[in-house]
């Protein structure tokens, strides 16, 4: 017997969820809005998740106990089908014990400065920075569900289709593109153009 607890695994802790902002919000309508039987990377996949999503977002429902270790729905998945504020308080539930480690030494880790909750998260669960870093937002987008931030709080920036390059801005100072652009410059510097040599030159007259 003595034998047999010694080779007995130890199972791993999970780590707290890092899956986008956008991809939780994509996780639970998904999972609150259809039946499966069992939850796997495989059926994310099957919903134009990438390989590293679907994973992330199966340890995510892992570590807040709404399917086992096997992708088998828990009791709480049935309480994330509530409305309303009843399914706040359910969600409070859960967030509270999968975070059981933040809440224990902090009363409210949601409203930790950024710098305060990154040594939390540095600590408590023992994640490296670049994790960390990702593991905040998607805390704080669990924590507006169970109702204790303020919805639409958590702000993350809008990835941009591959492919698409970002607009182009004029530094401050940087003369203008187009002659028109110049005119409006101008007079709304309380200057007036007037083009002289056929157009290609323009002085500012005050």
């Amino acid at each position: 017997m003595d034998c047999m607890n010694k080779n007995a695994k130890t199972p791993k802790p999970l780590t707290p969820p890092y899956l986008s902002v956008s991809k939780i919000d994509e996780t639970f309508k998904l999972i609150s809005s259809r039946n499966f039987k069992t939850i796997d990377a495989s059926l994310f996949k099957g919903y134009s998740f990438g390989e590293a999503d679907a994973l992330l977002a199966v340890n995510m429902l892992r570590f807040l106990s709404i399917i086992d270790d096997d992708g088998n729905p828990t009791d709480f998945m049935g309480k994330i089908r509530l409305q309303g504020e009843v399914l706040k308080k359910e969600f409070e539930n859960i967030v509270r014990s999968a975070y059981k480690k933040l809440f224990d030494v902090v009363e409210a880790p949601q409203n930790l400065p950024s710098d305060e909750l990154m040594n939390e998260f540095l600590n408590q669960y023992k994640l490296s920075t670049r994790v960390a870093r990702s593991a905040m937002p998607a805390f704080l987008k669990l924590c507006e569900y169970a109702g204790l931030r303020e919805k639409d709080s958590v702000v993350t920036r809008k990835r941009r289709p591959k492919g698409e390059k970002p607009a182009k801005t004029r530094a401050v100072g940087a003369p203008p593109r187009s002659l028109k652009e110049l005119d409006e410059t101008a007079v709304s510097a309380g200057f007036r153009p007037v083009r002289v040599a056929e157009g290609r030159l323009v002085l500012n007259i005050p």
